[in-house]
């Protein structure tokens, strides 16, 4: 697995989509837009070839939910937060 993440993003690196959005004025228009559409940009463009190939590794299980075979989604503010971390 850590072979295909360092591949990947050796690979985005060289084409890297972020460039887009890596500067502080890129960076304030988009924490000004709507999370649904951060999140639209985040999951539908820069990252959804990596999130399609890696789905299962972030695929983490809700312990806190009562609900059996519950994960953590883009809804949950902690599992956000941390998937735009890792990005």
């Amino acid at each position: 697995m850590k072979n295909n993440i360092e591949e990947f993003f050796d690979y985005k690196w060289q084409n890297d989509k972020n460039l887009a959005i890596m500067n502080d004025d890129d960076q304030t228009i988009l924490q000004q837009m709507p999370e649904e559409i951060q999140l639209e940009i985040y999951t539908n463009f820069l990252f959804k070839t990596f999130l399609s190939r890696f789905r299962y590794y972030f695929k983490i299980e809700n312990t806190f939910s009562h609900r059996k075979h519950a994960f953590f989604n883009w809804k949950d503010k902690e599992y956000y937060n941390f998937m735009t971390d890792v990005f």
